[in-house]
């Protein structure tokens, strides 16, 4: 996840959006956002870490993997959604591309039921899930989990707190660079936009940054 307590970078919205799901299918897990300056004492005993990956970024993943073998790692974002072979040598992490929410449930109710090692679990599902990448049906996703305030770190506002928000997924352009590039278009319904927007007035927001991917 980005610094969360630097204005200069924007709200965790993927992050966000996972912990929502996690929270709302797999509520017994203890599931939280930590930022990329974690200390190594605080993930002792985590039994799974999810990354979020830019390109920039590539190594310092890779290495965290590495420090923590005996722990399941699971890498999405851009990177691993472009370049979904940089981990393949790892084998305590699985990568995810495209929409995450779906998979990280499937995952970690697989790990939950698995007495498996490691690096055999991270096979046997890595081969269950490579052909999936988007979820259709996006107004089934669990709202992002916004109660922890991570939108106040942001500075996007002048007069009060912004919220980013995303009203669609997927974009039809073909820019090379771009990990969205060529994927499907995936609309909200308009119910399902106004319910939150009404949840982020409650919550005390004032402005929006839309971040379709388009």
């Amino acid at each position: 996840s980005p610094l969360l307590n630097d204005p200069r970078m924007v709200e965790p919205l993927g992050m966000e959006y996972l912990l929502g799901s996690v929270r709302r299918d797999l509520p017994k897990w203890n599931s939280f956002i930590i930022d990329q300056n974690f200390s190594k004492e605080l993930t002792q005993g985590l039994d799974v870490i999810g990354v979020s990956c830019v390109s920039p970024h590539l190594n310092q993943v890779r290495s965290l993997a590495r420090s923590m073998p005996n722990t399941l790692v699971i890498v999405g974002g851009p990177h691993p959604t472009y370049e979904p072979g940089s981990f393949d040598d790892l084998m305590n992490v699985i990568s995810i591309r495209g929409d995450g929410e779906d998979l990280l449930i499937k995952i970690l109710k697989r790990f939950e039921e698995s007495d498996e090692e490691i690096n055999q679990f991270v096979y046997d599902t890595t081969t269950s899930i490579r052909n999936q990448r988007y979820v259709a049906d996006v107004n089934n996703i669990a709202w992002p989990e916004r109660t922890l305030g991570l939108y106040k770190n942001v500075d996007w506002s002048s007069k009060g707190y912004a919220a980013a928000f995303i009203t669609q997924r997927g974009c039809m352009r073909k820019c090379e660079f771009c990990a969205a590039a060529g994927s499907k278009l995936r609309k909200r319904d308009l119910i399902n936009i106004k319910e939150e927007l009404i949840f982020l007035k409650r919550l005390g927001t004032t402005d929006l940054r839309i971040e379709d991917d388009d």
